[in-house]
């Protein structure tokens, strides 16, 4: 996903990726959980805090140079937007396990994934052709 040679399509692979990570690996969907329970433990809360923020301050990173690039709008707040992003993938994994019917959750997530992603790509800035 770093690999990809500008940060607005290192966003792009981001969504195509955890929508890749949870079809590959049912471990990956009950994750956001498994991290919410662990940071109610004392002994590990700090931990599970740290981890969660740098992967957020990952996200804002790309979303920051993408705007740096000209392909997102400048307004947005890059911590904010990401911490968003975060927090919607790990929502719509919940969301989707309470209103799914049982062994349908998985496919529920990946269909509301889709749906923010789209979102987001509506939020890009295409740069006007030269000529």
């Amino acid at each position: 996903m770093l690999a990809r040679p500008t940060a607005i399509e290192q966003l792009r692979a981001l969504g195509a990726a955890m929508l890749r990570l949870h079809r590959d690996d049912p471990s990956a969907y009950s994750a956001s959980r498994l991290s919410r329970d662990l940071s109610r433990m004392p002994g590990l809360a700090d931990r599970i805090r740290a981890q969660e923020r740098e992967w957020i301050e990952l996200v804002a990173d790309i979303i920051a140079r993408a705007q740096r690039d000209g392909s997102l709008p400048e307004h947005l707040d890059a911590h904010a937007f990401a911490a968003v992003l975060v927090a919607a993938t790990d929502g719509l994994k919940e969301l989707s396990e309470i209103v799914d019917q049982p062994g349908r959750a998985r496919r529920g997530f990946e269909r509301r994934m889709e749906t923010l992603i789209a979102i987001v790509e509506t939020l890009i800035i295409t740069p006007e052709p030269h000529g």
